[in-house]
């Protein structure tokens, strides 16, 4: 595994901050799906500029880019976020948990 920050302000990543996130953004799942598509963005408080996570898998030969975009709180509290899957007419918006599962070892 090898990690990058995005160009911007801030030092060096923490690497235990990091493995925490990567662990968080593993266990994510969708507690309510919202709606599809780009012209739903800005109402679910989807920015240009708002937060994200980019991961990049390489499978190979061919990387692939999956990015997960943070919007605003729901009425429920819970946080709006977004992904754009391969194959999907557009961005995919869904609430996500107030607190991730835990799962025991």
């Amino acid at each position: 595994m090898e990690w990058a920050l995005a160009e911007g302000p801030g030092g060096p990543p923490n690497p235990i901050t990091l493995e925490e996130a990567a662990y968080r953004v593993g266990q994510l799942r969708a507690e309510r799906w919202t709606a599809v598509g780009d012209s739903s963005l800005t109402r679910y408080g989807f920015t240009e500029d708002g937060p994200r996570i980019t991961l990049e898998l390489r499978p190979g030969q061919n990387p692939q880019r999956l990015t997960l975009r943070l919007g605003r709180l729901s009425a429920a509290g819970r946080r709006y976020a977004a992904v754009t899957l391969p194959g999907e007419p557009g961005p995919l918006i869904f609430e996500c948990p107030l607190h991730p599962r835990v799962h025991p070892q």
